[in-house]
């Protein structure tokens, strides 16, 4: 592209363009000491030096270069799970204490980018996975055991070449799954009366999404009391009405939690329950050498044992007769 201002006035002049660069160049003539060389859709092509040559009546021809050098940017960057999978929003569900792997990855750039993970401008993981001369550019976010902090959170893919590029910025939601981390049965651990009914509670905490409640006695689950369940996203709470019998005296109560989308992920709180019972009364011949039937002759000596379960135990026996 020349301009040419011999006789006339600089603002006058006319423009003589060569080549595709020419069609797409002009000079800014708003000073009449200098002349500026606009380029508009500047293509990769149009990197290289640039001569600006500037001719005098009177004075020698004077020559300046300038070296124009051009960033390309790179794709937008695509994030892909273990699986290969595109992730087009959320990424997951992943697992509390097991494994998180993604990748993010673009193509082109000039100068080649750097790809980098992050978490609240926390950098996660700036090495790149891929040759220098390749074509793509990848970044393999690896994290063996997955910590619960990063429930709900937001990972970044950045991409970045030189400071006159903006970085650009892939956001990944991640769905984390949590196992229970408390649960305990809170009602007082009283003695119960049979043949009554009673109530315990069972809290737990911690799991996402919220973990369910099972009750179990002497580890079978209890199927034939009423259960009142209560949950949210934090908390959940279950409520058991129990009748109790003699025979449930020393058994493991057990309230499990249990997040149903969290392979092994449960908890327990077990609690040996003690039951209140009236006595259970059993006479015995005691006789030595009495036969089995409890049968005795008539003039000889018996024994008879009074035998008695019950809980609190018996502390006073007494004899009748008709």
């Amino acid at each position: 592209c020349s301009l040419d201002a011999r006789n006339v006035p600089l603002e006058k002049v006319s423009h003589l363009a060569a080549y595709d660069v020419g069609l797409r160049s002009y000079f800014i003539t708003d000073h009449p000491s200098r002349a500026r060389l606009k380029i508009e859709n500047v293509r990769l092509e149009d990197e290289g030096i640039f001569r600006c040559r500037v001719d005098f009546l009177n004075s020698p021809t004077r020559n300046f270069q300038v070296n124009l050098t051009l960033v390309e940017l790179s794709s937008q960057p695509k994030v892909f799970n273990a699986e290969g999978k595109l992730i087009k929003s959320e990424a997951g569900p992943f697992l509390e204490g097991h494994e998180l792997f993604l990748s993010c990855q673009v193509d082109g750039g000039r100068p080649k980018p750097s790809v980098t993970w992050w978490h609240n401008d926390t950098l996660l993981d700036n090495v790149v996975d891929t040759e220098k001369n390749s074509f793509t550019t990848v970044n393999q976010l690896d994290i063996a055991k997955l910590p619960r902090s990063l429930k709900g959170a937001k990972l970044e893919c950045r991409v970045t070449s030189i400071d006159i590029a903006d970085v650009i910025v892939r956001e990944v939601p991640i769905i984390v799954y949590l196992r229970p981390n408390k649960v305990k049965i809170v009602t007082p651990n009283e003695l119960m009366s049979s043949a009554k009914t009673h109530t315990c509670k069972c809290e737990t905490s911690g799991s996402y999404p919220p973990a369910k409640i099972t009750w179990l006695l002497n580890e079978r689950a209890i199927q034939s009391s009423v259960i009142t369940q209560e949950e949210n996203e934090l908390f959940s709470s279950s409520i058991v009405s129990l009748t109790v019998e003699p025979e449930d005296d020393g058994k493991d109560l057990v309230c499990r939690a249990d997040n149903p989308r969290f392979p092994g992920g449960w908890l327990e709180d077990r609690r040996q329950i003690h039951v209140a019972y009236p006595p259970k009364v059993a006479v015995k011949l005691d006789t030595p050498g009495s036969p089995k039937s409890g049968m005795a002759k008539e003039g000889t000596s018996v024994i008879l044992r009074c035998e008695s379960i019950a809980r609190p135990a018996a502390h006073n026996f007494n004899w009748y007769h008709d």
